[in-house]
């Protein structure tokens, strides 16, 4: 594996590990049990991520390569933790947008045929979540809350 595409993998694993969906996976969400369903679609999501990370890093040991160490959430995320699963489902679709214009910018740079493989796995992936967060369940109707003295 090229210097090149070794610097863009890296980069990518960082920014995946901690991504939006791995924060939301780590942190607890505000939901109402009409938004169960799509709170364990996400987790279900965040878990697929997970698993494409761990073939990163199975990649990374094959080249005997380190595996690049994540470091943190961004600071920002922590403001989400008390939103509504709608408002987090619409942060989630702009920010997998986002991830899909890095992966795809980043793409035409990795010359490493395996490692290009790689970059285009988690390219799927991630147009695969951006469709299944748009289409993620919206609850139907309004839920009401009774409070008993």
């Amino acid at each position: 594996m090229d210097a090149q595409s070794q610097a863009i993998l890296s980069d990518l694993f960082r920014k995946t590990s901690r991504s939006l969906l791995q924060y939301v996976r780590d942190s607890f969400p505000w939901t109402t049990p009409s938004d169960e369903e799509g709170l364990k679609r996400l987790h279900d999501l965040a878990a697929e991520e997970q698993q494409q990370l761990a073939a990163l890093g199975r990649y990374f040991a094959r080249h005997h390569k380190p595996l690049p160490y994540p470091g943190s959430y961004p600071s920002s995320f922590t403001t989400i933790n008390f939103i509504s699963l709608e408002y987090l489902r619409k942060l989630l679709v702009d920010y997998q947008r986002q991830a899909i214009v890095d992966v795809e910018s980043k793409l035409p740079l990795v010359q490493d045929p395996e490692a290009r493989t790689q970059v285009q796995a988690l390219l799927t992936l991630k147009r695969a979540h951006l469709t299944a967060l748009e289409h993620l369940h919206k609850p139907t109707g309004v839920e009401t809350v009774t409070f008993h003295a």
